[in-house]
């Protein structure tokens, strides 16, 4: 399979390598296929930003097999501080005593223990995966489920497929989609699953640029109540709020 490493759809797929390289036609209809999409910049047709600085290039990988079942794991990961949860000062107890042993606990060790604490948990990142996005090979049809494999009551971009087993590997792959989602606000995570091995497929920021619907609506928001990246949105309309008020007063 040759792929290229920038954008969508820059595939072929070689399935006889002699007759690929002796079969001029073939050939040079792939050729100019992967050409176009070198000189693409897929940036400009989706808008997708990071996209727009990707150096273009080619790449062969082995073929998996055809017809793989894509298990797509949407990702959100909070990252939370627990430096005001852990102690405050105010609530520390600088000679406090152990009533069962008699014995005065130095405060300073607590101190130290506190900063140790702080110091190890603050900024824990947290992954949870939104849903598992099940999808055919002709990408007509969509199941969801959530991470104990239970279907999730909701249409995404078009009708739900039937339901699918679930994967001897799941566990591995939670394991897998959080550990490589953890650094990003959102990730999907596409996995394969053949002959209990799992293959990563790719990593996906903005699926479908952002403008997949869900059906009931309400989950557009449920998911998105997720998205730590919420807080940055939040914040951004608050600086515009405070703008306008700022003009309004000039």
């Amino acid at each position: 399979m040759i792929k290229t490493n920038h954008d969508c759809g820059g595939v072929v797929i070689v399935e006889n390598k002699e007759q690929f390289l002796h079969n001029q036609q073939v050939f040079n209809e792939a050729k100019n296929k992967l050409t176009k999409h070198l000189e693409t910049n897929y940036y400009h047709i989706s808008r997708e930003y990071h996209y727009k600085d990707i150096e273009p290039r080619i790449f062969v990988e082995e073929m998996l097999g055809e017809n793989l079942q894509d298990y797509r794991f949407h990702s959100f990961t909070h990252i939370h501080s627990q430096r005001d949860s852990l102690y405050t000062q105010d609530s520390i107890n600088k000679n406090p005593t152990n009533l069962d042993h008699k014995d005065k606990i130095d405060s300073q060790k607590i101190e130290s223990y506190r900063e140790s604490m702080q110091d190890s948990k603050a900024n824990l990142p947290h992954t949870q995966i939104g849903f598992i996005q099940i999808a055919n090979h002709t990408h007509t049809k969509n199941t969801l489920y959530d991470e104990k494999w239970e279907i999730l009551p909701i249409a995404y971009l078009n009708m739900r497929g039937e339901p699918t087993n679930k994967p001897t590997k799941l566990p591995l792959m939670l394991q897998i989609a959080k550990a490589l989602a953890a650094p990003l606000s959102y990730v999907r995570v596409d996995l394969y699953s053949i002959q209990n091995r799992v293959y990563v497929g790719e990593l996906t920021f903005t699926p479908n640029g952002g403008t997949a619907r869900f059906t009931p609506q309400e989950w557009d928001k449920n998911f998105g109540d997720m998205w730590a990246h919420q807080s940055s949105i939040e914040s951004i309309r608050e600086q515009k709020r405070d703008t306008k008020s700022y003009k309004g007063m000039q």
